[in-house]
């Protein structure tokens, strides 16, 4: 069943690279991807940054979680625990185009990002509070977000910050034509020199906020091959609170990126999957590309959990 979905997505061209790989008790049991030949693709994980990356090096760097952003970042303005911001409980907008403010990144969430007042803190998915978890971060640590990211991934193979153009890296949208149809709701005539609409997007971090931002910031900006972020999610296993930054689906849980990536979790932990495609390329097409994956989810469950 699972070879039939995955091989359906490349031949009704839902994406041109696909590349999945299943864990039992730490052990591969799956491996599939399209093209067979040549070696595997390095992808743009977009939001897997979020579980992937920011999450760890947030539990590991700045302590406990009940932990008041605004004693890390004073001119953060938001009234938030480091949980809160993980599990998307902070209050704040799921998105804002934030390189076409001329305020920096933190005044740009504080003046624009909020919620109104008195909305209850229930949880709405915002990449706006991992922004402002990278950032406490590099305030901890002293040092930029880009580099602090580049030392942790040196212990996982497989895993890049701007790789650049290589053969071995799967390109993505050309241009960020999608991202500037939702910016023209933010901003009247946006700068169309920011959305690099005369090129694909090969190597470059995908989402702009992140390119933007050096390229990695706490939403976006890893780079994976499969077995390389499935060394990320083995490594996120063994944290507390591994559930935390993830979405509860139908006997897992789980994380999407949108340039068609996801990982899986049984809830025991036991079985974990990596799915990664380039779907963007060369453009956003129609359909629901999150059921693909939850079927492909749901797939690995009923056959290895």
């Amino acid at each position: 069943m699972l070879h039939r979905i995955l091989r359906e997505i490349v031949e009704k061209s839902l994406a041109p690279a696909v590349d999945c790989l299943v864990s039992r008790d730490g052990e591969i049991v799956f491996r599939e991807r399209f093209p067979c030949d040549g070696q595997p693709l390095l992808f743009d994980t977009a939001s897997l940054t979020k579980p992937l990356v920011t999450f760890p090096l947030v539990r590991n760097r700045l302590g406990e979680l009940n932990t008041p952003i605004n004693e890390i970042l004073p001119e953060a303005g938001i009234s938030a625990t480091l949980g809160e911001l993980l599990g998307h409980k902070a209050g704040l907008k799921p998105w804002l185009p934030i390189y076409l403010f001329e305020e920096n990144y933190l005044s740009t969430i504080r003046q624009r990002g909020l919620e109104p007042a008195g909305k209850s803190k229930k949880a709405v998915y915002s990449c706006l509070g991992y922004i402002l978890l990278s950032r406490a971060v590099a305030r901890v640590v002293g040092n930029p977000y880009g580099e602090i990211v580049r030392d942790f991934l040196k212990d996982y193979p497989g895993c890049e910050v701007n790789p650049g153009p290589r053969p071995d890296v799967a390109p993505t949208e050309h241009g960020n034509q999608y991202e500037l149809k939702l910016a023209a709701e933010f901003v009247a005539d946006p700068d169309r020199s920011l959305f690099r609409l005369d090129r694909d997007i090969h190597g470059e971090t995908h989402d702009l906020n992140a390119f933007h931002d050096g390229g990695i910031s706490g939403n976006a900006g890893l780079f994976a091959t499969a077995k390389g972020a499935m060394k990320l999610l083995q490594a996120l296993l063994h944290m507390e609170d591994v559930f935390l930054p993830l979405m509860e689906g139908p006997g897992y849980r789980y994380h999407l990126g949108f340039t068609g990536t996801g990982i899986a979790v049984s809830e025991d932990c036991r079985t974990v999957a990596v799915f990664l495609s380039n779907r963007v390329h060369p453009e956003v097409g129609p359909g629901d590309f999150s059921a693909v994956r939850h079927d492909v989810f749901c797939a690995v469950m009923e056959m290895f959990a």
